[in-house]
């Protein structure tokens, strides 16, 4: 039980962000027409209604078209946005030095750590993520199932790689616009806290664009174009005008994938087949994981609590229509997740972190391990969950505490949070295993049957 409400948030976590992206799709495709938050909305609705009204036979259909798709799609776009950029020479000469250091500077007090708590937040998700468990074990035979796994892996590795290639050169093809985009939603959001009045706009500008300017991010011709852009000889006096500008001039960083295939298509003749297929592989995105992680956690709310321990006799009719009213109800939470959201990657940086501490390591255990033990697997995951939510909560209650000093979405004492998560939810499922009975033959058989 307490593994899903661990998943339950991890999972509730993850929806949410795909909700968001749809968001960004739809204002691209639309060109603004539909604002993001609009296309949040009409995401939501869609990804609900659908996995409600279809249940299994949602994911069961669509998986396999999405994957052919994504991977396509990505392989075809990649080397594209890569020439249309300039290629290497064009990215070096565009973006700042700092974006091609080992580790950026943005990654905070330990660059190093930060890194790898990406990678391991990323590891133990997917080594224990309850989606993939049940689609393996849907497989007709075990060779089949391996095969699975192994081009699953494959495909995550080329997929993940791929997209970050088109991001990057899509960045270095609208760079200015992108830098445009970050300095006018500084100004913006003085302007909403009443920092700054509508007479402090040009001038907060213009400071803004120096900044950039001596940080290295632009060099002093992207300053000159980026001031004549924007038209910063006439003068910005009003929020209004600050509003029209981030409409019609700048990109929002988090799209850049979605106008990537935008601009590829652009170009005309097969490109535009290729700009296509890759706005579709990232619909797939949305729609196959918003279904695919809100029909899996209330399959655990259903089977592991409501039939286990409010109604063991509930008939099939009934556990299908209570299913359908939670997928209904964890969409809406989702959708107010997503409605709030200041940061998509802290948002799955967290999401993956309590999934992987609490789940994974006991999960793994109970395969592999046969000495753990029910307590072990217990501690392991409600203290995971806990270390992982406190620490989150920590930079709500105790700012300061927080690297960079007062951001909530930085790290307390400068430290990850799945270093502390981890070490404790792996060291507790041994010691308590340890301090606790082994598991008698009888309870083993069953996860370790004698080889004839």
């Amino acid at each position: 039980m307490f593994g899903a409400l661990a998943l339950i948030v991890s999972f509730t976590a993850i929806v949410s962000y795909q909700f968001r992206a749809g968001g960004y799709i739809l204002n691209v495709v639309s060109k603004g027409v539909i604002s993001v938050e609009l296309g949040q909305t009409i995401t939501a609705a869609f990804v609900i209604l659908f996995t409600a009204a279809a249940g299994m036979m949602a994911v069961a259909y669509t998986d396999l078209p999405n994957g052919i798709i994504i991977l396509s799609a990505s392989i075809l776009a990649a080397p594209v946005m890569y020439f249309l950029a300039g290629g290497w020479e064009g990215a070096i000469q565009t973006l700042p030095e700092q974006h091609f250091a080992v580790f950026n500077k943005d990654f905070g007090a330990y660059p190093l750590l930060k890194a790898g708590s990406y990678f391991l937040a990323t590891l133990f998700l997917l080594l224990g993520v309850q989606s993939m468990y049940q689609k393996f074990y849907s497989a007709k035979t075990p060779k089949d199932a391996k095969q699975a796994v192994a081009l699953w892996v494959v495909g995550t590795i080329v997929v993940e790689t791929v997209v970050v290639v088109i991001a990057i050169f899509a960045a270095s093809y609208y760079w200015e616009p992108i830098k445009e985009f970050e300095l006018l939603s500084r100004v913006k959001a003085q302007v909403i806290s009443q920092e700054i009045s509508a007479e402090q706009i040009q001038p907060a500008l213009e400071n803004y664009i120096n900044q950039e300017l001596v940080s290295g991010n632009i060099d002093g011709i992207q300053k000159i174009r980026i001031e004549n852009d924007l038209n910063l000889s006439e003068g910005i006096k009003s929020e209004d005008r600050l509003n029209q500008l981030m409409k019609e001039k700048s990109i929002d960083p988090a799209s850049i994938v979605l106008v990537a295939a935008q601009t590829i298509a652009d170009q005309g003749g097969f490109l535009v087949i290729i700009g296509i297929l890759l706005l579709a592989a990232a619909v797939a995105v949305v729609i196959s994981t918003g279904m695919n992680y809100l029909l899996s956690p209330t399959t655990n709310i259903m089977r592991d609590v409501y039939q286990r321990f409010i109604n063991p006799e509930a008939s099939q009719k009934n556990m299908v229509v209570i299913q359908k009213v939670m997928i209904v109800v964890l969409g809406l939470i989702a959708f107010y997740f997503a409605t709030n959201l200041t940061s998509v990657l802290e948002m799955s940086y967290f999401a993956y972190t309590i999934y992987g501490v609490a789940i994974t390591p006991a999960l793994i255990a109970a395969l592999a391990w046969k000495r753990a033990t029910r307590l072990g697997g217990l501690i392991s995951i409600i203290g995971g969950a806990l270390v992982t939510i406190l620490l989150k909560l920590a930079g709500y209650i105790w700012p300061s505490i927080m690297v960079p000093a007062g951001d909530p979405n930085g790290d307390p004492w400068g430290i990850p949070l799945i270093y502390p998560a981890l070490a404790f939810s792996i060291l507790s499922l041994v010691i308590f295993s340890y301090l606790t009975k082994a598991p008698t033959e009888n309870e083993l058989k069953e996860m370790f049957p004698e080889k004839p």
